[in-house]
């Protein structure tokens, strides 16, 4: 089962241009020698990684990577780059898909030498599918306490990722609040050794995937490319994600596309839902620490910050026209303008403090304002009700130190899928690893053995992970958050009336067994959109589907509604409907969770667990989800969880377990974030009353109320878990 990542998908959502890829130019002036050119990469440079005028190189490109190990002269032997999918060169990109036949000119020499590796791969690959077993993963982790994981799937590609234990939660109020946004932004850039239109222009040459991800606990940095770019594609990733420049000119850049991201669109506030649900519900613990850095602001907020804006445009209009009168210059004419805008906004910043308002929610997240708000401006792109978050101090210095800080050897991961030597891949990487960080604990000099042999267990280089676990000492632990429940309205217009109602699962990823119970009891509830319902592939068959869409017209989406974390996480239901329906709709998602405090049909939950094993088995035959499996969870559990102990577990989930679960959940206190036109009308007062401030089912008018089964731990705490035979984390 994937690990769910949390990640910052607001700009594609919104139609911006995200950070997943980057330009292929970034300035126009050269500035230092270009890199030397490897196996045939155009290395030649028209860009700088600095700002242009007076900005600095900080930190000056080094020459291309000398950690790179060649074949020959001491490098990689021929057979470990062949297990790769490689060449003799590890820098080309023109080696064909398949191995050319043999007898062909320029194959006699290797074809020999590759038929062992090639036979030991064929005749694994063999005993593996004969025994019906799922590919099988292995882990080295180094002496500095990094951590490569393969997995030997089969295929003509490869997918390679860098998993760090680095996310909002790890930031610090009024330090480094939104340096987990910026990272993700800063993706692929510039690095201290190759600009960043090169970087883009040899991924281009390489024919590969990149894309980086933030969330509150983690960061993935992956690459997808061919088998036979292996080599060349994690040096680019390695040297990506642990050797970030941060020029100035590029972080200034990457401000200003965060700030448009999370300010642009008049339906941001849907995706900012989730977001302040989760701020108010953590408020003053990590997990309340914003992952999208935007904050929504008052109705009355808004609508002095348009008419602020008015002013500023009316006062730059007329100081133009003015210095334009009196035979002044564009230039001057313009920068008489800037003044002019500059002063009226701050004249207007300091009657706007003034007032006092303090009508923002807790967290910064969401405004208590007037659903009757005035609309934008029509010529305006930017939402009135949507600010965001200051990044001024996230300097390129304090993202370095931040970034320094939290990619330390023993929060990094480096996972692949669809390598099948990975011996050849802990010794391509270990060095790149081990130059980036000394030994912790001794161990040898850094990159000894990066030879043949490197990922054997006790060397220098690499070990198993029982062998290094008395030379690494442990990552500091996690930072705890205290869920606290509670509502968010955000304010705006929208036609339609938006609502989440969750409650707190405990137990979160490291609950192993939990987690797979609240994946059975998700798919159980299932739902969507109204309009999507057309046959079982749809989810029709659904508890939300069934029972809410087909049976309430004003019903637009019902979906179940989750969002776990190491320790902790939301489960609930997130629906929209007619304005004017939203105190119906909330009742109805009341009643859907009570419903499952009895054990449901057996029939449905086998449906569920059906269609989680369906699901789960499915995206484990990608390369991408596999490899994200395997670097998430080695951050999560310390292991790999294999998908064939995923579906036994799924298997072993009882309507009993579903129903011990969601009395679990019914036990904490209420959340709930609305959005839209009345969606107000959904009160939170009255899902108190219902549930009571500690969770208790205390009143109102639920189907199943607190059903009480035979042998269950309080409200279910410890039954579902104790069902399975072990403890929470196992």
């Amino acid at each position: 089962m994937r690990r769910a990542s949390l990640a910052l998908r607001l700009a594609a959502r919104l139609g911006v241009s995200s950070s997943k890829s980057k330009p292929s130019s970034f300035s126009s002036a050269a500035s230092g020698k270009p890199a030397p050119n490897r196996g045939g990469i155009d290395t030649a440079t028209d860009c700088t990684v600095g700002g242009g005028g007076a900005a600095t190189l900080a930190p000056a490109i080094a020459p291309f990577p000398s950690w790179l190990p060649r074949a020959g002269a001491g490098g990689l032997p021929r057979q470990q780059l062949e297990g790769l999918g490689g060449d003799d060169d590890i820098g080309r990109v023109s080696t064909p898909l398949t191995r050319p036949m043999p007898g062909l000119a320029g194959n006699e020499e290797s074809s020999s030498s590759s038929n062992t590796s090639s036979a030991r791969r064929t005749t694994t690959r063999a005993a593996a599918a004969a025994a019906g077993a799922s590919p099988p993963t292995r882990t080295t982790i180094l002496a500095n306490g990094a951590a490569v994981v393969t997995e030997a799937s089969r295929g003509p590609t490869s997918s390679l990722g860098v998993y760090v234990d680095c996310g909002s939660v790890h930031e610090r109020p009024g330090a480094t609040l939104g340096a987990s946004a910026m990272l993700e932004c800063s993706a692929f850039g510039a690095t201290l050794h190759r600009p960043g239109a090169r970087l883009a222009r040899e991924i281009e040459r390489l024919g590969a995937s990149v894309s980086a991800s933030a969330s509150r606990e983690q960061m993935a940095y992956t690459v997808d490319c061919l088998r036979s770019q292996v080599p060349h594609a994690a040096e680019l990733l390695l040297d990506a994600t642990l050797c970030p420049a941060f020029p100035e000119r590029e972080v200034e850049a990457n401000r200003r596309r965060l700030a448009e991201a999370v300010s642009s669109g008049a339906e941001v506030q849907l995706a900012l839902l989730a977001e302040a649900l989760l701020r108010t519900c953590y408020a003053g613990s990590p997990l309340g620490h914003p992952l999208i850095p935007a904050e929504c602001v008052s109705a009355e907020e808004a609508a002095r910050a348009d008419a602020a804006a008015a002013r500023a445009e009316e006062a730059a209009t007329a100081a133009r026209e003015a210095a334009l009168a009196r035979g002044a210059g564009e230039a001057e004419a313009e920068a008489a303008a800037a003044e002019a805008a500059a002063a009226a906004a701050q004249a207007g910043s300091s009657s706007g403090s003034s007032s006092g308002d303090s009508s923002a929610q807790a967290g910064g997240a969401g405004g208590g304002g007037d659903d009757a708000a005035p609309p934008p401006p029509a010529a305006s792109t930017s939402n009135p009700y949507v600010r965001p978050l200051p990044l001024e101090h996230l300097t390129p210095e304090a993202l370095r130190a931040f970034h320094g800080e939290r990619f330390a050897p023993q929060n990094v991961v480096v996972a692949a899928a669809g390598v099948e030597d990975h011996e050849a891949l802990v010794a391509l990487v270990a060095p790149m690893l081990l130059g980036r960080w000394p030994l912790v604990g001794g161990g040898g000099e850094a990159g000894a053995g990066a030879g043949a042999g490197a990922g054997e267990a006790g060397g220098a280089v690499g070990r198993t992970p029982a062998a290094a676990a008395a030379a690494a000492p442990p990552p500091p632990a996690p930072p705890r958050s205290l869920y606290r429940g509670g509502h968010v309205h955000l304010p705006g217009s929208h036609p339609q009336s938006h609502l989440i109602l969750a409650f707190e699962y405990s137990g979160g990823w490291r609950d192993v067994r939990g987690s797979v119970t609240m994946t059975v009891l998700t798919y159980l509830l299932g739902g969507g959109a109204s309009f999507s319902s057309g046959g079982p592939g749809k989810g029709m068959h659904s508890r939300l589907y069934a029972r809410v869409l087909n049976a309430h017209a004003w019903a637009h989406s019902c979906a179940a509604f989750s969002s776990a974390f190491n320790d902790t996480g939301l489960v609930g239901v997130q629906a929209s409907c007619e304005p004017g329906r939203a105190a119906q709709m909330l009742d109805v998602c009341c009643r859907e969770l009570e419903s499952l405090s009895s054990p449901p049909p057996g029939e449905q939950v086998a449906r569920a667990r059906a269609m989680a094993a369906s699901l789960v088995a499915g995206a484990l035959e990608g390369k991408a989800a596999s490899a994200e499996d395997a670097g998430r969870q080695h951050l999560t559990y310390g292991r790999r969880v294999s998908g064939q102990e995923y579906l036994e577990m799924i298997r072993a989930v009882t309507p009993r377990h579903v129903a011990e679960f969601a009395l679990s959940l019914l036990a904490s206190k209420p959340a709930l974030a609305t959005f839209g036109d009345r969606a107000a009308e959904a009160d939170y007062g009255r899902v108190l009353a219902r549930y009571g401030a500690s969770g208790a089912l205390v009143g109102g008018g639920g189907a199943a109320r607190g059903v009480e089964l035979p042998g269950a731990a309080s409200a279910g705490a410890r039954g579902w878990r104790a069902a399975f035979g072990g403890k929470a984390g196992e």
